[in-house]
């Protein structure tokens, strides 16, 4: 099990630094509230998003227009309401649409729309996430804001902990879950024949964005998995982390990669002839049965599945052949009752 960034607690870790050493009831007097304002924050029960965190970061005098500036260049004095997130994508995602960017984020892009114009803020967990993608010091941004007030804490925050160990490649599949397509592709026969790196390249094989792709190279040299090679002007992949399974996976990066690539999965139905996409001569395979089923079939199903399952792990650890495509598959089974209650 590798630990993960969880930009919920890093959003309570936050808000207990910038009111320590003053308890929940004394801060919530210094920032004016009638009632427990804090408390309501730091256990969830209320939404704190980016006007909130200008709010508390002035009223604890932390250092906020300085590092914005100091590690992700922001120069604008404006960090209110949704403008925040104009200025990110503007200095950030200037070359991404509005649906990339929500598909990456794992959110609808009616959101960002929304956002955009106005019309509601987006939790502070947003925006750390949004920063977070686009600065590998995104922690130690955090960390600076706050380490004023470290000192106070009996207990210390845990993304300090998470910043010795968040090099895990895991994680960052949680976090970006295209990540492990744009590892696959240095894996590839066709990246081993190109006389130099190219982005374009690796991004044509994993099937996203060259910003997508910058982005992914800095945090797999950040863990380890890429290293560059000053004669051959290329990167070299760690060949033990080629694939990514389940195989003792979070349940966060599980929803992650299946989100996205469910997602993804009905992007090649999206094109004005109609037909499905399909760029390689091995043909892509669609299956579905939507049937009643009795519970000795369930069993029976689920048992193939997961022998199939193990089969396709043989087949690909077994396979001596040069790799040239980046294959997915995903395999669901599960009931029509499986809906949120």
């Amino acid at each position: 099990m590798y630990s993960q960034i969880s930009f919920s607690q890093l959003k309570v870790d936050f808000l207990r630094a910038a009111r320590a050493p003053l308890s929940q009831k004394k801060w919530n007097q210094v920032l004016g509230f009638k009632f427990n304002q804090v408390l309501k924050w730091e256990t969830h029960q209320k939404n704190f998003n980016w006007s909130d965190f200008c709010f508390v970061c002035e009223k604890a005098n932390l250092p906020l227009s300085q590092l914005l500036q100091k590690h992700f260049n922001i120069l604008s004095n404006d960090y209110h309401g949704s403008t925040i997130l104009s200025l990110i994508l503007k200095y950030f995602y200037p070359n991404q649409s509005l649906d990339d960017v929500a598909l990456e984020m794992n959110l609808h892009v009616s959101c960002l729309r929304r956002w955009q114009r106005k019309v509601g803020e987006p939790d502070i967990e947003f925006i750390f996430k949004l920063l977070y993608f686009k600065n590998l010091n995104f922690l130690s941004f955090i960390k600076e804001l706050i380490e004023d007030k470290i000192v106070f804490l009996e207990e210390k925050p845990k993304f300090l902990q998470l910043m010795i160990s968040n090099k895990s490649l895991t994680e960052l599949h949680s976090l970006i879950p295209s990540l492990c397509a744009i590892q696959s592709s240095f894996y590839l026969k066709s990246y081993d024949e190109l006389p130099i790196h190219s982005d374009s390249f690796i991004a044509e094989k994993s099937g996203v964005s060259i910003d997508l792709v910058q982005i992914g190279i800095n945090k797999l040299i950040d863990t380890g998995i890429l290293k560059f090679n000053l004669e051959t002007k290329k990167y070299l992949a760690d060949p033990e982390l080629s694939r990514i399974d389940m195989n003792d996976q979070d349940i966060e990066v599980t929803r992650a990669l299946v989100s996205y690539w469910t997602q993804r999965s009905l992007l090649r139905f999206s094109n004005s002839t109609g037909k499905i996409i399909n760029t390689k001569k091995t043909p892509n395979l669609i299956s579905y049965r939507i049937a009643p089923f009795s519970k000795s079939s369930q069993e029976k199903v689920n048992e193939l599945l997961l022998q199939t399952n193990q089969k396709i792990l043989e087949i690909i650890e077994k396979d001596p052949n040069p790799m040239d495509d980046v294959r997915i598959v995903l395999i669901h089974h599960f009931s029509a009752e499986d809906v949120p209650k």
